[in-house]
């Protein structure tokens, strides 16, 4: 059954951001762990000191497969399931479809059709892996949620009013779904999964689209970026169970911020923005301090368009438009380790495998999904 339009609806909570205070918009005080020092500027390659020295990164993966299926001119979104024998992607230009991969065979498995759009902009599995989330530019605004095992839809959640949906999360105990609109939407949604009714509107971001949702590993604190219109490039941090804002974390400088990631263990929070005053970096920030410790510089001339942690904490996969690769990055040192090269268009998907030993990826151009493996190294 189909939620009910959440503007007409009493269950909904709406909540309203407090303004952000900050005497510059490009300025953090950002402590620095293990020196004791502050600096009042935001340093786009400020390094942290490694806390372990011993702890070695692999860093030579190769690519092992080219999942060919998708009509349209790029890939949007992957995900991998939890069990990580499926893999879910969803296509640009024209394919409005959902598509599910047999990740050990490398072959699809089914298309999921019911999106009216011209593009699937974002999919998520529930934490079971019993039903997967999606949202792409439909004219009805819709996330719609899939069995995954009877491969059919089962709900539309309505409620977002821009032009699309933009982002969907699952919380870690699979009973909230959180999404982000286009357009001209920018709040984020709370649906109780349950019941697929919306119980809250966080409103608060000052741009156009909310692009980006992330969940913490306890469920507590939910992470949300947007852009668009005059320019927000703040993430902003939610308390799920109050249903308000905590926090806006300032230092992006482009127009937007495109993607969120939590750390396995909850600490720290990546996020990915858009080409704007030179910024066209990832960024590291201490949730619990709630500032900014590392920016990961490299990518050149575009967005960051996609942010992914590896299962164990110590890789940051990141994607970008200017450069066409996905760059893994050593979390401890803060630094890059490794390119992986060979799609032909910006990057705009990254995802781990729940064990961390494959990595999907998806991008403009050659529509296609690819996988890169790490099994043939030795072990640690």
């Amino acid at each position: 059954m189909a939620a009910q339009p959440t503007d007409n609806s009493r269950a909904v909570q709406e909540t309203q951001t407090p303004p952000l205070h900050n005497p510059r918009p490009d300025t953090v005080l950002a402590s620095i762990p293990g020196t004791g020092t502050t600096t009042s500027e935001y340093d786009s390659h400020l390094t942290l000191p490694r806390s372990n020295p011993d702890i070695k990164v692999k860093v030579d993966w190769k690519a092992v497969g080219k999942l060919d299926g998708h009509t349209g001119r790029s890939v949007q979104t992957v995900a991998f399931s939890p069990d990580g024998r499926l893999l879910a992607s969803g296509g640009g230009g024209t394919d409005s479809t959902v598509r599910l991969w047999d990740v050990q065979a490398q072959k699809a498995i089914a298309g999921l059709v019911g999106h009216t759009g011209s593009s699937i902009q974002t999919v998520a599995f529930s934490p079971d892996g019993r039903l997967l989330a999606s949202g792409g530019r439909d004219s009805d605004r819709t996330v719609r949620l899939w069995d995954v095992q009877a491969q059919k839809a089962i709900a539309g959640l309505v409620g977002h009013k821009g032009s699309s949906i933009q982002t969907v999360a699952f919380s870690p105990d699979g009973r909230l779904l959180a999404s982000g609109g286009g357009g001209t939407d920018s709040a984020v949604r709370l649906w109780d999964v349950r019941t697929q009714k919306a119980v809250a509107r966080l409103v608060g971001h000052t741009g156009r689209a909310v692009y980006a949702v992330a969940f913490s590993p306890d469920g507590r604190l939910l992470a949300s970026g947007a852009g668009g219109g005059d320019g927000d490039s703040t993430v902003r941090l939610w308390d799920v169970g109050a249903q308000e804002a905590i926090a806006g974390l300032v230092g992006h400088t482009g127009r937007a911020v495109y993607a969120t990631a939590f750390s396995p263990d909850g600490r720290l929070l990546a996020s990915g923005a858009g080409a704007g005053d030179g910024d066209s970096t990832a960024r590291l920030w201490d949730v619990q301090a709630q500032k900014a410790v590392a920016g990961l510089a490299g990518h050149t001339g575009s967005c960051v368009w996609a942010v992914a942690f590896s299962p164990d904490g110590r890789l940051l996969a990141t994607g970008s438009g200017g450069n066409r690769t996905v760059r893994l990055s050593d979390v401890r040192a803060r630094k890059a380790v490794t390119e992986l090269v060979g799609h032909t268009g910006p990057v705009y998907a990254v995802a781990f495998s729940p064990d961390g030993r494959l990595l999907a990826s998806g991008g403009a151009t050659d529509s296609a999904v690819r996988l890169w493996d790490a099994l043939s190294l030795p072990d640690e």
